[in-house]
């Protein structure tokens, strides 16, 4: 079934390391994050896919509800620890049709929100253009301009802007709850 949504895209910063040092430790961990980041994206209408090590896809209808769950998850993270670990992801977020077969979703947009991902800060969101004309007025943070950047395996270039949630912002104090 083909269908026009918004994609959440998002990896560990750091996974193959953490994995090196403790592979127990991070697999439980990045279980824990999994189903952490299901929760919130659930409570804003996401549905995750079913994806193998740190890479997790959640698929929306809305693209402020992609963002917002984003933002959200790296709120949380930034405060607290996961299976005692601090971790941090890298977010991409992006729109357009994709194919959704058996529970997964494939296409160009997905390629996107992924790669995407990568251009993503640890701790921040990395949103397209076409999410950003969306969101701009929507949320607090920053944005800011990365130009635009030939994606791997996307069609075309893509304009990109990375989201800084605002209390990561540099100047405002950092949460410091467990």
């Amino acid at each position: 079934m083909q269908r026009f949504c918004a994609l959440l895209a998002a990896d560990v910063s750091g996974f193959s390391a953490l994995i090196g040092e403790d592979d127990e430790r991070t697999a439980r961990a990045v279980q824990e994050l999994q189903t952490l980041v299901q929760g919130v994206t659930a409570d804003v209408g996401g549905r995750a896919q079913p994806l193998a090590g740190d890479a997790m896809v959640v698929i929306f209808d809305s693209v402020v509800a992609a963002v917002n769950a984003a933002l959200r998850v790296q709120r949380h993270l930034a405060e607290q620890e996961v299976a005692g670990l601090r971790l941090k992801l890298r977010i991409g977020v992006h729109f357009g049709d994709v194919l959704i077969r058996d529970g997964a979703a494939f296409g160009d947009a997905v390629n996107v929100a992924t790669r995407l991902q990568t251009l993503a800060r640890p701790g921040t969101v990395c949103v397209s253009e076409g999410v950003y004309q969306q969101v701009r007025n929507k949320f607090e943070e920053t944005f800011i301009d990365l130009g635009y950047r030939q994606l791997d395996k996307a069609s075309g270039p893509v304009r990109a802007y990375l989201i800084v949630p605002r209390e990561l912002e540099p100047g405002r104090a950092r949460p410091r709850r467990r």
